[in-house]
C-alpha cells in the first residue's frame, strides 16, 4: 500500500481530532456542509484550481463524512470510492454493493450491469455518496447514475473540465481556496505523525 493510499484509507476511516480541528480551522467545511444538506441539487463538486494536489480536497470530504450534523440527513449512511487516473469502475462499485449487503454487482458481467443492480439497492436510500479524486468525466458518470433519489453525491477532482463534463450548475461546484503556506505546512505535519 501506497502512503497516499494509506493516508486516504486513515483519513475515511477515522480522521483524527487533530486533522477534524486543522480541518475545520483551514478549510470551508461550515459551507459545504451546508450546501450538501440543503440539497442544492445531487451533485455538489469540490474542486481546486487545475492540477492543485494537496489543497485540501480528500481532508475536507473526509470531515464531511464524519459530520454528524451532516450525516443526519443522510441516516442511510456514507459510501466512499477513491479513483485517482486508473481505476476500476466495475471493483470500486462493486465495494459499494458489499457495503449496503450485496456481492451480485462482483457477478455483473458488464459496467452498464453493475450500475443496475447497484441502483436498484440505492433507489429508496437516503446516503452521501463520496467520489473522491475524478480524474474524467467518465469515470464520475457511473457514480451519479447509481444514485437514489434520496442520495447526495460529493465529487472532489482537481480537473478542471470534469465539472464543464457534468454539466453542473454553478451552485453545485465550491472551488476551494489554496491553503496557505503555514496551513499546508501544519497539515503535512498531521499527516506525517499520522502515518
Amino acid at each position: 500500500m501506497t502512503p497516499i493510499t494509506r493516508r486516504r484509507e486513515m483519513l475515511r476511516e477515522d480522521p483524527s481530532h487533530e486533522l477534524k480541528r486543522l480541518a475545520v480551522a483551514v478549510l470551508p467545511i461550515q459551507a459545504i456542509s451546508h450546501r450538501v444538506r440543503q440539497l442544492h441539487g445531487p451533485v455538489q463538486v469540490l474542486s481546486a484550481g487545475e492540477r492543485m494536489a494537496w489543497i485540501g480536497k480528500t481532508a475536507t470530504a473526509t470531515v464531511l463524512a464524519h459530520d454528524s450534523d451532516l450525516l443526519a440527513a443522510f441516516p442511510d449512511g456514507v459510501l466512499w470510492a477513491s479513483l485517482g487516473p486508473s481505476p476500476n469502475l466495475l471493483t470500486e462499485l462493486a465495494t459499494w454493493g458489499r457495503a449496503v449487503g450485496t456481492d451480485e454487482i462482483l457477478r455483473a458481467p458488464t459496467l452498464k450491469e453493475a450500475i443496475s443492480l447497484l441502483a436498484a439497492h440505492l433507489r429508496r436510500k437516503r446516503k452521501l455518496l463520496i467520489v473522491d479524486d475524478v480524474y474524467e468525466v467518465e469515470h464520475a458518470v457511473p457514480f451519479q447514475q447509481v444514485r437514489g433519489e434520496g442520495c447526495v453525491s460529493l465529487v472532489t477532482t482537481r480537473q478542471p473540465g470534469l465539472v464543464n463534463g457534468l454539466s453542473l450548475p454553478d451552485d453545485a461546484v465550491f472551488n476551494l481556496p489554496p491553503l496557505t503556506e503555514d496551513r499546508a505546512l501544519d497539515l503535512l505535519r498531521i499527516w506525517r505523525q499520522a502515518l
